[in-house]
């Protein structure tokens, strides 16, 4: 089982809870070290894969030990890959099996400037019907981009993605994560050109044409899992203009102070102590010690410290983390650090909304100024003789469809002005500009 993004409730309020993975509660690879790593070449690499093909690239991969020369012929378990990833399909190992076999025709294009070269995931499979049980092995080709990293590569735990319900989400979460070394710690940015987007996500054509519906079904929601379920906090997204067409996609990201277990607690006592009491083993406390420290201090006591305890070892300032977790916890030094944390989540947001509303005034303006001339275009033409009118719009009637050029004959029996219907406005105001009509 995956304890991964959720939220503790301490003295009343919300507040996020800084931990490490609690990998080794996941049973997802007997031989695993449940960390991903991949070249950022293969991650930049474009390849289309379903969600449970990705589940199956990835469960592989932490089963790979990174000092390894050569692939060997790995065995994937249905219910370790179900259990890694909380599936709870009774014919998930049926999906698991057609997945496999449809990976052995997925191809990753790793293609650089003029050199084409198409790699693909396996080079053989073998898995007896039913059984939940799979041979495979990795083609010799991704050996350079799977073995021997010592730079360019990037690296997370798969807890990081494991909640993720779409492939998208994990396509971005990695394309996110090989820049984070740029942030220092901090926040940084990835700017995707659309064309960009509908390449890595290998999207048809007419798959998802229409800008809106790109964000709708790919973009939004992917990036909404990653800063629900990953380590990653999706800070600000910047729809980037260029003329009239959103040209590119700017995501500012934060690596999160904290994993989130899936707990609630409302006071010290509410809490059962075993939990927390696993919380300070994961941390490397002997069971009894911290069933001691539980009853002695509390769980909110315990936990905001192993929070602060964390975040000071991850910053370099901790040399026995043990030690220094003792201190902090009798002396709650993460009281303070804690409400710190809880004023600051509460700034980002301020910030974030006041960005945001900023941003929907901004792309009012224009629309309003829009909407100003193309009523002023159309006055001009009404002010023009009516035998030119009837001739400038029998001219852009002959432009239409079939189907608009029956609802623009009803406007007419109607006695309206066809121009003036929301359905025509657009184009009318663009044709009458276009052929330079004045009333001059």
């Amino acid at each position: 089982m995956i304890i991964f993004s959720s939220t503790f409730r301490l003295n009343g309020y919300i507040t996020n809870f800084i931990m490490e993975f609690r990998g080794i509660l996941m049973s997802a690879s007997k031989e695993g070290s449940l960390v991903v790593r991949k070249h950022n070449e293969l991650i930049e690499a474009k390849y289309k894969l379903s969600l449970n093909e990705q589940r199956l690239i990835l469960n592989l991969i932490t089963i790979l030990s990174p000092d390894d020369d050569d692939f060997a012929d790995y065995v994937i378990r249905a219910s370790d890959v179900a259990e890694m990833f909380g599936v709870h399909d009774k014919d998930f190992y049926v999906k698991i099996q057609d997945a496999v076999k449809t990976l052995m025709t997925r191809t990753v294009d790793i293609s650089k400037d003029d050199v084409v070269e198409l790699v693909h995931w396996f080079s053989n499979i073998r898995y007896v019907k039913g059984s939940g049980i799979i041979s495979v092995r990795f083609d010799k080709a991704l050996r350079p981009y799977l073995f021997q990293l010592k730079d360019h590569f990037t690296q997370y735990h798969i807890g990081a993605i494991a909640q993720f319900k779409s492939s998208y989400s994990i396509r971005f979460y990695e394309l996110l994560k090989v820049k984070e070394f740029q942030g220092k710690g901090g926040q940084f940015y990835r700017v995707f050109s659309i064309e960009d987007i509908r390449k890595y996500m290998q999207l048809e054509k007419n798959e998802y044409s229409v800008f809106q519906d790109l964000k709708k079904r790919v973009i939004a929601p992917a990036l909404k899992e990653i800063d629900e379920y990953s380590d990653l906090r999706i800070i600000q997204v910047d729809y980037i203009k260029k003329g009239k067409s959103i040209a590119e996609v700017k995501v500012t990201v934060e690596p999160k102070k904290l994993i989130v277990l899936d707990l609630h607690v409302s006071s010290d006592d509410e809490k059962e102590p075993n939990d927390a009491t696993k919380t300070l083993m994961t941390f490397g406390i002997t069971e009894d010690t911290a069933t001691k420290w539980v009853r002695k201090f509390g769980v909110g006591k315990v936990l905001r410290n192993v929070a602060y305890t964390m975040a000071m070892q991850k910053s370099g300032e901790v040399k026995n983390p043990i030690a220094y977790l003792a201190k902090c916890i009798e002396l709650d030094a993460g009281k303070d650090w804690e409400e710190e944390q809880r004023k600051r989540e509460e700034q980002q947001k301020q910030t974030i909304k006041n960005e945001k509303h900023k941003e929907e005034k901004h792309e009012e303006e224009p629309r309003h100024n829009e909407q100003q001339a193309n009523i002023a275009a159309l006055e001009n033409f009404w002010s023009l003789s009516e035998i030119t009118q009837d001739a400038m719009r029998d001219i852009f009637f002959s432009q239409l469809s079939d189907a608009l050029k029956k609802m623009w004959k009803d406007e007419i029996k109607k006695e309206n002005k066809p121009e003036d219907k929301a359905m025509f406005r657009h184009d009318f105001v663009e044709f009458i500009k276009a052929e330079n009509v004045s009333s001059k």
